[in-house]
Formats: C-alpha cells, structure tokens, sequence
C-alpha cells in the first residue's frame, strides 16, 4: 500500500534523543499503513548507523546514511527525494511528536484546503545530544525508561507540555512567532508573514510543491527552510496549521539561541528582495536578546508589522539595518518606473508593456520599493532578479540560447565536419548622456574591452576609432582600453566607438594529437583564490560532488560542472558581493559561478581559467538560413548599465583536449518554476538540457555565438571614473543609463 504521509527526519549525531523520537512514532494513535518513516544519517560520528540498522518497527521504515556531514538542508532534500508520500511531514531528531501528533497531519490535510501545513513546537528543557537525556525524561514524567512513552504515553506528554515553553526555543520571541503568526493567518491567508510557519522542524506540505520547486537550497546551513517557504509562496501554495501536531524540542535552555544576522538575512533577500523580509528580520531582532531596549510601536506585533506593509514604502528600512549593523545595506533604489522600462527597452527578450506589466505585479506582491513624491523607486538588481524568478521573462530569455532547438549542426550530430567558421564584423560602442558626467569636476575617464586572439577568434583587426587615438590607451596584454579620456560638449552626449573583424570558430571537446602543456605554464592557473575559512567548505563540498577522484580530468570537471549547474542558482548581485559568498548561498551571477567552478577545479588539481566576452543571440536554424543564401547574419546586443564584455564562463585543461571551455547559467531544476517558464513543454525541455544523465549542452562544446576579450573585462570598472588629483571616483551612480551596444554582421568564409 503507498503511504499517503511521508516522515522525513535528518539525523547527526545524538541517537538518545533519535531513539525517543522512533518510540514516539511507535506510540502514534490511528493506522500505521498510511505512513513511512525516512531517517537519514547525516554523517554521524557517534552510534546512528547501527542502532538503524537493527531497527525493525512495525510501521514502514527506511534508512539511508550520508558519507560526510552535509547539512539538514541535503538531509532534506535526500529524505523527501526518497520518499513515497502524497504529504512529506519534516520532523527533527531532537523533536518528540505527541500521540496524536500524526492524527493532527491527517485532519490537516484531510480536505484540499492547505497546501503546507504548521504543527505546534514547544521546547523542553532537556539536552538532547546528552547521553542521559532519555533517563532525565523518564524522570521528569515519573516512570520507568523502559516504559518511556511505551505505557500511558498520552498522559506523560500531559507531563512534558506542563513543563514545556510554547515556541521552538526558550526564549519570548519564539512564543510569540508561534501564537501571532496564527493571528496573521486569520486575517490575511496570503500574507507572506505565513510563509514563517513553516519552520522543517515539525511541518507538512505536499509532495507536488516540493517537485515544482524542486526543494531546498543544498548550500544553507541555516533557514533552508524558510527560503523554501518564500519560494512555496511565490507558487501560490495555500498556508495553514495543525494545531493538533505538537511536538516538543530537546533544547537546554543553558544553551545560546542563534538569532540571523545581517549575512542571513542578505541571504534570503538576495532570491527574494521583498520589504516583509527585511521587516521580519527587524522583527526578530527587536524581540530577540541581542536589543534591550523596547522595539518600536511598528514591531510591537506580528498583526501590526503586517498590516504596515503598504505603509512600509514610505520608511527608509535600510537606515534601520545600517544602524544595527553599523554598515550599509545593499539596497539602492533609485531608479523609477519610467527608468526601469527604458532599462529594459533595449532587450529583444521583452516588450516595454510586458516590463511594465512586471513592475506592476512586483509592486502587489511586495518586493522592496521606496516611495517618494508619490513615485516608485526600484533596486535594478534586485528587481531584475524577481522579474526573472518570479515573470515569463526567463523563458523568452533562455529560447534563443539553450533549448534544444537552437543547438548548432556539431551538437546535433558530434561529426567534426560540422563545426561552424565565419567571419565577423563588428562595431562596439558606448553612449554616455550628457547628463551622466555635465559638472563633473575634474577628468572623466572610460575602460573598454577589445576584442583578442584566442583558439576559437583570430585574425582580430580593431580600426575605425572614435576617438582616433584610442588605441595609444591599450594596456600592455592588448584586451582593455584604459584611461582613455572622455571629452563633452555641453548638452551633448559622449560617443565612442571602434570596429573590428576577426574569425569565430566552434569549438569541439575532441582529443588532439598534440603535446600537453609544461607544468610551469600551468602553475598560475592551479592556486585556488577562495580565504581560508571558505577553502574548507570548498574542500568539503567536492567530498559530496567527486565519488571517484581516480576518474580523468575531463570526466571531474564534469562532475562540478552538473553540480554547479542543477544546485546553483543564478542572481545579479551588488558589486559589494564577496564572490566567494556562493558557497554559503548558492546564489550568484556568471561570475561567480565561474570562478567556484575554476577554484573546484583548482584545489582537484585541474588547471582552470576565466574567460570574458560577450554571448550574442543564437539561432542557429536562422543562421544557416542566412548564410545559405549569402545574406549576412546580423546580430546586436544591447545593453544598459553594464557592458556585454563582462560575461563571465570558464575553461579547464585537459591533457588530452586543451583548454576545454563550460558555460554555467544557473537556470537548472533550482531556478526553473511555472513562474518563470509558464510553458509545461518548456520546462521539460530545459530540465532535459541540463540533464546530468545527457551530454550538457554547455559542457566542452561552445557554439561561436561569443566575441572573446580581455579576462580583466569583468574586473574593471566600465562605467565612467573621475580623476581629481591622485584620487579616481567611480561614477557608479550613472551606470544606468550609460548605453553600450554591439553589432556584428557573420558571414560564411
């Protein structure tokens, strides 16, 4: 018979307190053939394994142990990916459910009226990795251990409850989390406020959501859950409670309570930049110990802090958490609504109206905007990061680069005879209004990229410069314009701009007849660049990523390529973002997706390298149209605020085939939802192209729809700079609105 209930409990260490919780499955009240029981051993040190192994109850119980200590996040995910149910209940091995605790789950759950569901968590006073915690329990009930929730188990947890606090840890806060967030629920069922009941400690919410959002986020240590909650709300999911589910946390109140911080809290802003997720985390800090003082009347309540939401608009949030921090919150929103259309006006991807469509239903839905003069301002990172998670924009982006239909003729067919040459011709140029640098005092200079030499374009040829003497300011390696002045006519805008021609090459992961480099011209891309404190998660990490380390270079990178592919999830972040924030976030750009591949690679001892340029537009089947009937190919890339050369991807060296390039997007099983690709045919189909069973489309094979330059492209500044005296400023403020676009024309050799 297939359980309809799923009991899903992560394990590490402290197999007292595991023991009691399995008694207390054995003493549930109702059928025992409607629920199965997954623990999954989390890489304990102390005796789990074998106590599970010889465990044998009468419910249906399975066991699976993880090599290294993974986390409760990959706990998780292991035990409900396993798992049978229609509702996967999450319960931890320090929490002990009441007898009736499952009968509360199936009451629940009974009609089709909750998606998720929240059971009632107490704290008792009592360590649960302590060898001696089930005899303290036995004696703070009064009975013997060996009839310890075996005989009479409903009146001793009448016991425990008497002794117990309300809430998952001993301390005000979590009383009134649990109580308050029950009064959001009842007044406004759709808050986002709702999404904090779902704490994976004691919840429930049903299978079919669980697969749409494929789960949690394996990198978090902490609040894996929440942020998944965040995101079961994103869906539509349906919150509620099971007032009946109490279970009772093993937690000495000797102990210290983690309370976020700034770094949790721009964790799960970052995916999701909404103002309740700062006025949560300003909540809780208010209530926690860490503030003395009384909180203001704003966060007296949960009610109240809901119903200021709208209101929220209107109060710098961020001038709270900087004086809490005592530094600053990325968030700059400065850009209205007219801005951030013309932002977007020059993608091919989106229609003016479908973007303002976006910010329309980004503003209903409450992420971080700050109003002034009765205008709307906009974060542009933050919200290009929700319109892509949240809109059909991602879809109408990734049509034209990834899907199966757009793959060249060599990624069809492997026949090397395939692989496309053409030669392009191109003109890049950057527009700067004159508004951007009118009375900057002192001297604006500009960084750009040019084209360069490398094994997929060559011949390069950079004429056709304005100014002409632009390239007296390439730097010594011949990839960056640098310095070059920028001289403004009053009310005029600022035009520079070059030409090039070179020949773009497909490049195919095939074995050549060739020497492999000396190690000495490897050395400098083997040093791994991650601190110190992340170089031990880094380590760790490959653990669970590389099975077999004997395996082939090639065959490795493959590894963390998929890892990084189906576990990673693609964001724009701040420029204050330290890259090697990835590893605890699972959230970044190009860039820094690129560079935990390379340092993976690195400390395996693979030799790996960046590489930068801009991806044009890819439509192969037009492409071949066109050049069939010698007609040239034309392509542009328009952008606001950044340049196109900055495009980060990677490539690694194997003996047998070079220097083997991969392209990470970040838009696997993790990012895609119904959100984001509306089309069900769709989503099967990017889930297939980044399918780890199949040849990556991405991986070693690189269409030459890319135009080469300068690894120093995404490390420089190319918004204007300011030289007054010794000192150079950024003019970072006008990055908005600076125009860069690139043109190319392909043709046929």
């Amino acid at each position: 018979m297939q359980p309809r209930f799923s009991i899903v409990i992560p394990a590490f260490n402290s197999p007292s307190s595991l023991q009691l919780l399995l008694r207390c499955l054995e003493a549930q009240q109702g059928a025992i053939n409607d629920y199965e029981c997954i623990v999954i051993d989390d890489g304990s040190t102390e005796s789990v394994a074998p106590f599970l192994k010889e465990y044998n109850p009468k419910f249906s119980f399975r066991y699976f142990v993880n090599d290294h200590n993974l986390g409760r996040a990959q706990a998780r995910e292991l035990g409900w990916q396993q798992s049978l149910g229609e509702i996967v209940i999450f319960l931890d091995s320090d929490m002990l459910p009441a007898p009736d605790w499952l009968e509360g789950y199936r009451e629940a759950f009974a009609g089709d009226t909750l998606d998720v569901a929240s059971g009632v968590r107490y704290s008792v006073d009592l360590d649960a990795s302590r060898v001696d915690c089930a005899e303290g329990l036995a004696r703070m009930v009064g009975t013997e251990l060996d009839e310890l929730f075996v005989r009479d188990a409903a009146g001793q947890f009448h016991e425990i409850e008497a002794r117990a606090k309300l809430g998952q840890f001993p301390h005000p806060v979590y009383e009134k989390l649990e109580t308050e967030i029950r009064q959001v629920y009842e007044a406004d069922p759709q808050s986002l406020i709702c999404a904090w009941s779902f704490m994976a400690s004691n919840s429930a919410v049903r299978r079919s959501l669980l697969q749409e959002t494929s789960g949690f986020n394996p990198c978090l240590r902490r609040f894996d859950d929440l942020e998944l909650a965040i995101r079961l709300w994103e869906l539509g999911a349906r919150f509620g409670f099971a007032g009946q589910a109490k279970a009772f946390h093993l937690y000495a109140e000797e102990r210290t309570i983690y309370w976020p911080g700034m770094n949790d809290l721009l964790m799960l802003f970052s995916r999701h930049p909404y103002r309740l997720v700062i006025m949560m985390h300003l909540w809780m800090f208010y209530h926690s110990q860490a503030h003395n003082a009384s909180p203001p009347a704003l966060f007296n309540h949960l009610p109240s802090v809901n119903q200021a939401n709208e209101e929220a608009q209107q109060l710098n949030l961020t001038e709270q958490l900087q004086a809490i921090y005592k530094q600053p919150f990325p968030v700059d929103a400065r850009y209205d609504m007219d801005q951030v259309i013309e932002y977007y006006s020059c993608s091919p991807y989106w229609t003016k109206e479908q973007v303002a469509s976006g910010l329309d239903q980004a503003i209903r839905r409450g992420v971080y905007t700050e109003q002034r003069a009765g205008r709307f301002y906009f974060d542009i990172y933050h919200i290009d990061n929700w319109l892509r998670d949240c809109t059909p924009i991602l879809q109408r982006w990734l049509a034209p680069h990834v899907l199966n239909h757009n793959r060249t003729p060599f990624q069809h067919t492997q026949q090397p005879s395939e692989l496309l040459t053409f030669r392009c011709r191109g003109t890049y140029e950057i527009i700067v209004p004159a508004e951007a640098i009118a009375g900057v005092e002192g001297e604006v200079i500009l960084n750009l990229s040019v084209p360069v030499e490398h094994t997929c374009q060559n011949d390069v040829q950079i004429a056709d410069c304005s100014p002409a003497n632009m390239l007296d300011y390439k730097d010594r390696a011949g990839g960056m314009i640098m310095n070059l002045p920028v001289t403004a006519r009053p009310g005029e805008d600022v035009k520079i701009h070059y030409g090039f021609t070179c020949l773009l090459h497909e490049f195919a992961p095939v074995e050549k007849e060739r020497g492999a480099l000396a190690p000495a011209a490897l050395s400098r891309f083997l040093r791994p660049s991650f601190p110190p404190e992340h170089m031990v998660k880094a380590k760790a990490l490959l653990d669970q990523i590389i099975t077999d380390r004997t395996k082939e270079p090639y065959a490795v990178a493959r590894m963390i390529y998929s890892w990084i592919q189906h576990q990673v999830v693609f964001i724009e972040t701040p420029f204050m973002y330290p890259y090697y924030l990835i590893l605890d976030t699972g959230l970044g750009p190009c860039v820094q997706m690129t560079r935990l591949f390379i340092n993976l690679c690195r400390l395996t001892g693979i030799p790996a390298r960046e590489q930068c340029g801009a991806l044009l537009p890819q439509d192969p089947a037009k492409l071949l149209r066109d050049l069939s009937e010698g007609t040239p190919h034309e392509l542009k890339v328009l952008f606001r605020g950044a340049t196109p050369f900055a495009h980060t991807w990677a490539e690694f060296y194997d003996p047998a085939r070079g220097w083997v390039p991969i392209e990470i997007h970040g838009f696997g099983r993790k990012c895609v939802t119904a959100l984001n690709i509306v089309d069900k045919h769709v989503r099967e189909e990017v889930y297939e192209v980044y399918d780890e069973i199949k040849k990556p489309l991405l991986f070693g094979s690189m269409p030459p729809f890319r135009i080469y330059t300068s690894e120093q492209a995404n490390k420089l500044p190319v918004y204007p700079l300011v030289k007054t005296g010794g000192a150079v400023k950024a003019l970072q403020e006008t990055a908005g609105i600076i125009r860069y676009n690139l043109y190319c024309s392909l043709m046929p050799l």
